[in-house]
């Protein structure tokens, strides 16, 4: 165990001197751990290189979490997920791009149920990914609002629970919850023929309709909206906490519409997995279904 944290620190330690987002070249790591940036403006087979060099340090960081996360398990009687505070600490001590490298293995470990997570990790988690997305680098980051979606969606079962409305670690949730609503929503341009969303994206618009259908399987009638409100709001300092939230279940249909086919295949997929919840499956499903249909795209050439 020991080792595994030390491998994870060394790695960890060399990423940090590569920022992955920079917007020129560095030199070459002889140990190919550090990681270059500025992949946009690099040659081809450059690019190519520092891509492979971040899969690789992917595998390493997935295979010491996996190992510090599934081993205690095997070795106790029990099945209750690692409590590991000093794993937490180190991945919540990690900042830009070392920190988006390290949470991202850490949270699928989470998902799993091989980590414990309690609300405090939660919340200075949330801390983290804020910070972040207030600084310039990262506000048209890809991979930053990816790793929001997946943070969210790792512990979906932690927030969604009632015990928990009214702390301020949910409120944190629902104004993450909130931006991405808005960033993926599909609307019509001003001429009314056109569509358009503001996240450009489609796999970061792709993961958001994954988790959509995860939260809407933990919380069908959407509790976590009207129950409590947003007492701090991390992303959009001008909200307006006179306008009522915009509700996944309204979100979801305008998905349909979106300009990428894979968006939309996924979306008419989530709408389909919808009737299996009680909600939509008793009260008058024939009603959800034409409210859906008519929101389906029609025009198979976009």
């Amino acid at each position: 165990m020991i080792a595994m944290k030390m491998t994870l620190r060394v790695v960890l330690a060399r990423i940090s001197r590569r920022p992955l987002t920079s917007g020129s070249l560095e030199a070459e790591d002889q140990d190919d751990f550090g990681l270059t940036g500025g992949t946009i403006t690099a040659a081809p087979v450059e690019a190519l290189r520092q891509t492979n060099k971040r899969i690789y340090v992917e595998s390493i960081l997935d295979v010491c979490m996996s190992f510090l996360a599934i081993g205690p398990i095997l070795q106790s009687s029990g099945e209750e997920p690692t409590r590991d505070r000093e794993l937490t600490d180190i991945v919540l001590n990690c900042d830009g791009d070392e920190f988006l490298l390290a949470s991202k293995a850490y949270l699928v470990n989470v998902r799993r149920r091989a980590l414990n997570i309690n609300l405090a990790t939660l919340d200075n988690l949330l801390v983290k990914f804020a910070s972040l997305s207030t600084q310039y680098i990262y506000q048209l980051n890809d991979e930053l609002k990816l790793m929001i979606i997946r943070l969210l969606d790792s512990t979906a079962h932690l927030w969604t629970q009632p015990d928990f409305v009214g702390y301020d670690t949910v409120d944190k949730v629902r104004n993450f919850f909130g931006w991405l609503l808005e960033l993926v929503r599909v609307t019509k341009d001003e001429d009314g023929k056109r569509t358009k969303t503001k996240v450009r994206s489609w796999r970061v618009r792709d993961t958001f309709v994954a988790f959509l259908v995860r939260y809407m399987s933990l919380d069908p009638l959407e509790r976590f909206w009207t129950t409590g409100s947003s007492s701090v709001d991390i992303v959009d300092a001008d909200s307006n906490d006179d306008c009522p939230p915009t509700l996944p279940s309204h979100t979801l249909p305008t998905i349909n519409q979106d300009e990428d086919i894979r968006v939309r295949f996924r979306s008419a997929y989530a709408h389909a997995t919808l009737f299996n919840l009680s909600l939509f499956n008793n009260n008058h499903p024939m009603v959800h279904y034409r409210e859906i249909h008519a929101s389906l795209c029609t025009d198979m050439e976009m």
